[in-house]
């Protein structure tokens, strides 16, 4: 049988191929050639999956970050650090504590300022949360329309708070309302300013400022990290029986986020999730006893918020960004004209 002359050229190929020598394949020698190099590391030892050379962990990216970068993420680090530790909020009530001493120069303020009262039913009312506790007994009231009603039944006459028979505790209506807030946020601001005298005194500034200005060091955390501090939310039971009111506030600590143009202004109510980066919360508390004469003022609990990896980065990136915009470090408290005291 003749053979076809397709078939003879087919075997002639396939046969002078079995006879060349066969060649490794690539995937092989890869792997022969990187059998000894390191899991964690290339060539030029640049950190990768997360490790240094020496295996210690990383931040992804980290080693490209900018030296103003890595100089916020840790001051907003140790700022964390400092609003955490427990001596902070000890030192915030001993100073409040001694504020609270002043019970007579606090009664003095409301005493003549009767206007307060019409403030508290006609502006906070609609705001904030409210229980009010009638002098005769009864139910509790904490709807707006039902507080504004036991009010004007007890004071039909414009402006009248006052100390007629049957309510003696008339006071605790111009001190519910947020401007019984005032020591509790003028001390929080104090320790979150900047360090020095404009700070408050040695003693406060130094719970928040990493070092003091007047020896040189870096400005306060207030001015640097663009930290600001708001009232979140706020809640009133006035107790027109036993002639108490308490408070109880929660104060937030944001800082500028990476989301909008850099800057150093934070709006009045940032949040975690917009522009602005919430750090913590602080609980405050102020109770006054008109008939025992207490009056108490305290921090009650400090929570720092979750803030993750790339949130600081973004914080910090958003500062040294605004602080290059403001001129750089010209400004710095540390940096003086020559010939300066």
């Amino acid at each position: 049988m003749k053979k076809d002359a397709g078939m003879d050229g087919l075997d002639a190929l396939m046969a002078e191929l079995s006879a060349q020598p066969k060649k490794e394949a690539p995937k092989a020698q890869a792997a022969k050639s990187t059998s000894h190099a390191s899991p964690v590391h290339d060539k030029r030892n640049k950190p990768i999956d997360g490790f240094t050379q020496d295996g210690q962990l990383v931040l992804p990216g980290s080693d490209e970050l900018p030296a103003r970068v890595r100089y916020f993420i840790d001051r907003l680090r140790s700022f964390q650090m400092r609003l955490a530790d427990p001596q902070t909020r000890e030192r915030l009530n001993a100073r409040l504590a001694a504020r609270s001493k002043n019970l007579d120069k606090l009664l003095e303020y409301y005493t003549e300022r009767p206007q307060l009262a019409t403030y508290t039913v006609e502006a906070e009312i609609c705001r904030m949360m409210y229980r009010v506790l009638p002098p005769g007994g009864g139910p509790e009231l904490t709807e707006p329309d039902a507080v504004r009603g036991l009010y004007a039944k007890m004071y039909p006459g414009k402006g009248d708070d006052g100390e007629a028979a049957g309510r003696e505790y008339g006071l605790l209506w111009r001190v519910g309302n947020q401007s019984v807030l005032a020591d509790v946020m003028e001390e929080l601001q104090a320790c979150i300013a900047s360090s020095g005298p404009a700070a408050g005194g040695a003693g406060l500034s130094s719970l928040f400022a990493s070092s003091p200005a007047a020896a040189g060091g870096p400005r306060g955390d207030a001015e640097e990290l663009c930290l600001a501090i708001h009232n979140a939310s706020s809640s009133f039971e006035i107790d027109l029986r036993r002639g108490r009111m308490t408070s109880q506030c929660v104060f937030a600590i944001s800082t500028v986020g990476g989301e909008e143009e850099p800057g150093c202004s934070p709006p009045s109510t940032p949040t975690a999730g917009g522009s602005n980066q919430r750090w913590a919360t602080l609980t405050a508390e102020v109770f006054l006893d008109l008939k025992d004469r207490v009056l108490r003022q305290e921090v009650r609990d400090v929570r720092l918020d979750m803030v993750f990896d790339d949130q600081l980065e973004a914080v910090a990136r958003a500062l040294a960004q605004g602080e290059a915009a403001s001129g750089g470090l010209d400004h710095r408290p540390q940096r003086r004209a020559a010939g300066g005291g």
